[in-house]
């Protein structure tokens, strides 16, 4: 039986309710109270405590094996660019790379591919492609392929360009376009040339910058895969996977978009003459870290360009690359990416 004085002891008012361990309510939400607010600052510590060099370390070697991987993907160079600081903002390390946006195989004239068919005029017949079957476009009308204006078109980064082609005679044609964004054409004696539109950093007029082969790449009845691409810092146009001409610009570079040109090959004014296969369109697309507080770039280099095997690419680099930052502090940390790609 529970006597009264049992009863009291264990059923006291709500304000001197005890717990097993013997302290009241509001003794236990003073420790809770304590316990967080210790907590909450070791937290910040150790948030503190971590090197911003560590960081901004981790941050660009994740960016350079970005970069790697898109050169590897897509088989296309690619870049991890470091941009320097300002009064008003801290320094990015980005890795800019090819994505492959459209692609089309030209099995018949319904052009099948994505982000959506293409559109197929003065076509002759089918023919033996580099894979399956191929378009041979007119030598007697204007024959040409429209892709169309789809959003994926229109990175301001930079873009490449891939065809397969195998002239029918030797005569002018532009190969692909859209419109003034870029073009690539071919002279009467197979020579190649491409151009880009630029944006213009003072705010005039567009800068239109261009290349060409010195000498002939395409040959009559044989067959070429021609690639163009630029990305930002250089041009370039390469014939069955050689390099035949690279321009570096002394600054980077965007392209100026125009959501309203179609990507095509060939031209609505002139017969292309020609029998074409597996075309596909790319766009760079940038990644880029968070900001490396409290860190300035002490190194000369501020960019790493891959070539698309994954190993440093030999026109822009002879050497390992060094890239060197300090903290505020002056606490410097460097990173080593060998000709092979590697980091150390």
């Amino acid at each position: 039986m529970t006597t009264s004085a049992t009863f009291e002891a264990t059923h006291q008012a709500p304000g001197h309710l005890r717990n097993t361990a013997g302290f009241t309510l509001y003794e236990l939400l003073v420790v809770l109270g304590i316990l967080s607010l210790v907590m909450g600052v070791s937290v910040g510590v150790v948030q503190r405590s971590v090197p911003r060099r560590e960081l901004a370390r981790n941050q660009i070697i994740d960016r350079i094996q970005r970069a790697r991987s898109f050169a590897q993907r897509e088989s296309a160079p690619a870049w991890m660019v470091i941009t320097p600081g300002t009064e008003e903002r801290w320094p990015v390390a980005s890795a800019l790379g090819l994505k492959v946006v459209g692609q089309w195989h030209l099995e018949d004239d319904s052009a099948v591919g994505f982000p959506e068919d293409g559109k197929v005029t003065g076509w002759e017949e089918t023919q033996p492609g580099v894979i399956g079957q191929a378009l041979l476009l007119s030598d007697q009308e204007p024959s040409w392929i429209r892709f169309g204006r789809h959003s994926s078109f229109e990175s301001e980064e930079g873009l490449g360009f891939e065809i397969w082609v195998k002239p029918r005679g030797q005569w002018p044609r532009q190969l692909a376009s859209k419109g003034e964004v870029f073009q690539v054409a071919c002279d009467a004696e197979g020579r190649l040339s491409a151009r880009v539109r630029l944006q213009s950093k003072a705010g005039g007029r567009p800068v239109i910058e261009s290349l060409e082969t010195e000498e002939a790449v395409l040959v009559a009845g044989e067959w070429t895969k021609v690639v163009f691409t630029f990305d930002g810092f250089v041009l370039r146009l390469e014939a069955n996977d050689f390099p035949v001409a690279t321009k570096s610009l002394q600054e980077p570079g965007r392209l100026l978009p125009d959501s309203q040109a179609p990507l095509m090959v060939g031209r609505e004014s002139q017969p292309f003459s020609a029998v074409v296969d597996e075309v596909r369109f790319g766009s760079f697309v940038r990644d880029s870290s968070e900001p490396l507080i409290d860190m300035v770039l002490l190194s000369e280099a501020r960019r790493v360009r891959f070539a698309p095997g994954g190993e440093l690419d030999p026109q822009e680099h002879s050497a390992p690359v060094e890239l060197g930052m300090a903290d505020v502090a002056g606490a410097e940390m460097w990173i080593r990416v060998g000709l092979l790609g590697d980091v150390n």
